[in-house]
């Protein structure tokens, strides 16, 4: 088995979700804007339905 760098291995990952049709945000580098970016998110959708 073939040893691969982890960033390699991010990328491989990151090259398959959005494949599958998630979305890259590189705004995200970290936990706290990971959550601001999914709490817009959230926010968003549910005022569309109200």
């Amino acid at each position: 088995m073939a040893c691969q760098s982890e960033s390699a291995l991010e990328n491989k990952l990151i090259e398959q979700l959005v494949s599958k049709g998630y979305q890259w945000v590189p705004e995200v580098r970290s936990e706290a804007t990971m959550i601001a970016n999914f709490r817009t998110i959230l926010e968003t959708r549910n005022s569309a339905n109200f």
